[in-house]
């Protein structure tokens, strides 16, 4: 099962613990920020799409609804190998990805006063401090324009108020996999006039050895012209 496979096992490797946080996680948060931020109570800010899409309240009622309308994945995520031990892992050694995600967020405010409580959230969105909640989920505001626009709707032959507000989040999503420290690997360096071989080890380092260290850790035991035969 790819569940249990390793470097050392071959074959498909999943993420191991800790995990990212969810898009639930990440969902809840937001109705969080926007419901204390604009000081609508959390019963007005409302997922903005539902399986079950409850009454929408009377025109008069000040409430909102947000959501992700849109989201992007930077291509190529930044790969990086640590020698010490994943939690639950029996070798050490483990590979760290980190990507970044874009999400486009819109919060629409509707009622009499939805321009004044789309301002206290578009206020808000620009103190530091309002930013520290989001620090465990990684994510920070991207752009410092935040754009407000007027879109009435036609709902029961009346407009109905509406303002959205919209914003970018960055956030950077952490995933560990078990890809453990090499130990010791046989390698062919092919050369114009013979074929050297070496043998590679990763620690201990040899005493009175001079090491030749290169990407990923791996380390060579050389001494001068000398090589090591398998």
């Amino acid at each position: 099962m790819s569940g249990s496979n390793s470097s050392a096992t071959g074959g498909f490797i999943t993420a191991r613990m800790p995990v990212p946080p969810t898009a639930g996680q990440f969902e809840a948060m937001l109705q969080s920020m926007v419901s204390t931020l604009s000081a609508l109570p959390g019963n007005l800010v409302r997922p903005r799409w539902q399986h079950v899409p409850p009454t929408q309240p009377p025109p008069e009622t000040n409430w909102a609804s947000v959501g992700v309308v849109r989201q992007e994945r930077d291509d190529y995520p930044y790969i990086i190998h640590h020698s010490d031990t994943l939690p639950g892992e029996p070798h050490p050694g483990y590979d760290e990805m980190q990507r970044h995600l874009t999400h486009y967020i819109v919060a629409t405010f509707y009622g009499d006063e939805a321009e004044d409580y789309g301002g206290l959230l578009r206020e808000g969105l620009y103190m530091a401090q309002n930013w520290e909640p989001w620090a465990p989920l990684g994510v920070k505001l991207r752009d410092a324009e935040i754009h407000m626009q007027r879109a009435p709707e036609w709902i029961n032959n009346q407009y109905i108020n509406r303002i959205d507000v919209s914003f970018v989040l960055r956030q950077m999503i952490v995933r560990y996999y078990p890809i453990y420290n090499i130990e010791r690997a046989n390698i062919l360096m092919q050369a114009d006039i013979e074929d050297l071989r070496r043998i590679v080890v990763v620690p201990p380092r040899a005493a009175g050895r001079r090491d030749v260290v290169w990407d990923y850790g791996l380390t060579i035991w050389d001494e001068g012209a000398t090589t090591w035969p398998e």
